[in-house]
């Protein structure tokens, strides 16, 4: 139970870092009003957008880890995993994003939580 606890929790501030990280990068990259311009993304939302999902899962990762119990790297694994199956599905229908973008973006997920389980805390 603690393990599912730990991938839900992870999950929903994986979230929360990269929707709220995008919002900010909306509005200081489009402006206000919010709204998209239409069209394709620039090159810059792609990067920001890998980026933030990269950041978000690294931040899911390390609060799995936390809440998790045993060895706490797989618990970090097994979120990207999930974010990473998440986003293929999300990108699975037409839309204005690159059709390579859901790929990158679940790599950059997995590479997040790759991060997270390498970096270890270290105790003087």
């Amino acid at each position: 139970m603690r393990s599912i606890a730990a991938l839900v929790v992870g999950t929903a501030v994986a979230s929360i870092v990269y929707w709220v990280g995008a919002v900010i990068a909306l509005l200081a990259m489009h402006g206000i009003p919010l709204g998209s311009p239409g069209g394709p993304p620039t090159g810059a939302d792609l990067l920001v957008h890998l980026m933030l999902a990269a950041v978000g899962t690294f931040a899911g990762s390390k609060v799995s880890m936390r809440i998790g119990r045993g060895r706490r790297e797989l618990h970090a694994v097994a979120l990207g995993a999930l974010l990473a199956i998440i986003v293929l599905s999300g990108f699975s229908k037409p839309n204005n994003w690159p059709g390579w973008f859901g790929s990158a973006m679940a790599a950059a997920c997995i590479l997040g939580s790759l991060a997270a389980a390498g970096i270890r805390r270290t105790r003087p």
